[in-house]
């Protein structure tokens, strides 16, 4: 298994490493594929690719962990257009969505981390 793999089966300091390996693969991904790779697709191509993205996160977190990661996106986008811009306040529910989005996805992780790294990295 990957160095990913073993932190989230639960070696010391599991939660921390776990979650530093998740991001660590996440961002990987993202130096592989680019951070705006959306802005290069066509519409085709973009929700194809969205499809596919639901897909696999649907089959890597579950139903429950899916509807959580589903409220937690809503809650933040609710939060946005409330404001119509990012202001000093919204930080916490920025910050609120990004510790709650790494829970879900550490809590897939042992299942399948480098999945859930990849899908991390892609949101």
């Amino acid at each position: 298994a990957s160095q990913l793999g073993h932190q989230c089966a639960g070696e010391k300091n599991a939660p921390v490493s776990a979650a530093t390996a998740l991001l660590g693969g996440a961002l990987s991904y993202v130096e592989e594929a680019g951070i705006d790779v959306a802005d290069t697709l066509v519409q085709k191509e973009y929700r194809e690719r969205n499809r596919q993205f639901r897909v696999d996160l649907e089959a890597a977190l579950g139903a429950q962990q899916l509807a959580e990661f589903k409220e937690h996106s809503a809650q933040l986008r609710r939060s946005y257009a409330e404001a119509g811009v990012l202001k000093e306040g919204h930080l916490d529910a920025v910050r609120t969505y990004a510790e709650r989005l790494l829970a879900v996805f550490m809590a897939a992780c042992v299942a399948s981390d480098s999945v859930m790294a990849k899908l991390l990295g892609e949101l």
